[in-house]
């Protein structure tokens, strides 16, 4: 081979790891980028699962405290139910 081949072969050379260097780049880029928005989205869906947690964790709060409620008054109703129903047996 002379001289000049040479030199072209070894410049086509450079080229293209020049070439597959940028292309790498430009692939690294584009998969950090792809990385970032995906790492964004789950921050993001967590912080409203977080906040959908925390929701129904006040809904059980406020259900159980009706709840609660209910079983007081329902309980203080048939005490008050067996209490007449007592107070008219003992009166006939």
């Amino acid at each position: 081979m002379n001289l000049l081949h040479r030199a072209g072969r070894r410049d086509c050379l450079r080229l293209y790891n020049i070439k597959e260097e940028r292309e790498g780049k430009r692939a690294e880029r584009s998969i950090q980028k792809v990385c970032d928005e995906l790492e964004e989205l789950v921050e993001r869906r967590t912080a409203e699962l977080r906040e959908t947690n925390e929701s129904l964790q006040r809904d059980i709060s406020e259900c159980k405290y009706s709840l609660s409620d209910l079983l007081r008054a329902t309980g203080e109703t048939i005490e008050i139910g067996e209490t007449r129903e007592q107070d008219n047996g003992t009166r006939e």
